[in-house]
């Protein structure tokens, strides 16, 4: 890190087909500990996310912040089509416009993403001065003065769970086909009936969200339902390869001798939402992979709640699903499973040093409410 705070990257490769960035000492010393904070479920682009992002700020100024990560769901309701979609600048420019904000950001996807193109928010980094996602996952560190390595893996969770559900090998065409046809009905798009076949042979069982894509791509854009538009989503959408991702996370985790590892992503490993649960086949893919690894904290959204759970496996879960403030806050069911749960917007910060990772959870009004310190 530079003695002006900013970083300098160096490429240090691809892993697969992605970019791994890396923060390297710069003329000067890192920082005596890490400072960044972590919002999901924010992107309305309304007063509720505005007040989280102008409380962030506040609490920005009186300790900076070195960046902040989002946790998916960037743009509602449907992500974007393009990097330099207009709402880029109503959802995210203009409201993260304080000075205070203006530090590295990085992303990852969430499912609401996905109803756009998902590469397109990959694209807006070349376009923005704070907005970084080199891939649809990726890793970066930061180095302290002291030489601890605080790793970051970033997770495109929704790649992982719709292609656990099923392989495209596994579900006949013809149940495909119907699939495209009960989704542009409900959407209220017409897909040429030649051209059904032609999406559902390109498409697994369970991603309607392709589907989805498409009809919201036609109607945005006003242009017909062609081959070309659905090979245009579909490109977009990149392809849908989550054992690779996983692979990637094994060797990435295994190789890294960071003191502290932190993943993150959008959908929680266990949640405490009542009416939509964890993911069974989620966790088993997923957990395995983090317990072996080392991880010492996964951190989600996709719950617009914040939650600290008590250790699993030993590894952290933190959610921080209220970045849109009090728009539509979810309910929750309190369990002894857990050190803290609170709805009603707000986001999680973190300190980081050699030896102890703090985190608050911070209410609308800026007020830490719950703190917990994780030791080495």
């Amino acid at each position: 890190m530079g003695a002006n705070g900013r970083r300098i990257f160096t490429k240090v490769g691809f892993v697969g087909s992605l970019l791994a960035l890396t923060y390297v000492g710069g003329c000067s010393a890192g920082p005596e500990s890490l400072r960044f904070a972590a919002i999901g479920d924010m992107g309305t682009g309304g007063p509720g996310q505005r007040k989280v992002a102008a409380t962030m700020a506040e609490r920005a100024r009186e300790e900076p912040f070195q960046f902040w990560l989002t946790l998916g769901d960037n743009i509602y309701p449907w992500g974007v089509l393009s990097p330099d979609d207009p709402q880029w600048e109503e959802k995210f420019e203009s409201v993260y416009d304080d000075p205070a904000l203006q530090v590295p950001v990085y992303g990852t996807l969430g499912n609401h993403d996905y109803l756009g193109l998902p590469l397109a928010q990959v694209e807006r980094s070349a376009r923005s001065d704070t907005w970084t996602m080199p891939d649809r996952y990726y890793a970066f560190s930061s180095f302290l003065a002291d030489g601890t390595e605080v790793a970051f893996f970033a997770l495109d969770t929704e790649m992982i769970l719709s292609g656990i559900k099923t392989d495209i090998e596994d579900t006949p065409v013809e149940e495909r086909m119907e699939m495209v046809r009960n989704i542009a009905e409900r959407g209220e798009a017409e897909i040429p009936e030649s051209l059904v076949r032609y999406v559902a042979e390109r498409i697994h069982a369970e991603d309607g969200w392709a589907v989805w894509r498409i009809v919201i791509l036609a109607d945005e854009t006003d242009r017909e339902i062609t081959e070309d538009l659905v090979d245009e989503v579909l490109v977009g959408s990149g392809t849908p390869d989550y054992p690779t991702q996983l692979d990637w996370l094994r060797r990435s985790l295994s190789e890294s001798d960071a003191r502290w590892k932190i993943v993150f992503g959008h959908q929680p490993l266990y949640s405490h939402n009542p009416w939509r649960g964890s993911s069974p086949t989620f966790v088993e893919h997923l957990e395995p992979i983090l317990v072996d690894g080392g991880v010492d904290l996964y951190l989600a959204g996709h719950d617009h709640f914040l939650d600290m759970m008590k250790p699993v496996k030993g590894i952290h879960h933190v959610t921080s699903g209220g970045g849109s403030g009090d728009d539509e806050p979810y309910e929750f069911d309190q369990t002894d499973e857990s050190y803290y749960v609170a709805t009603g917007g707000g986001f999680t910060l973190f300190r980081v040093t050699g030896d102890e990772l703090v985190i608050e959870f911070v209410d609308l009004q800026g007020v830490t409410q719950y703190t917990h310190v994780l030791e080495k």
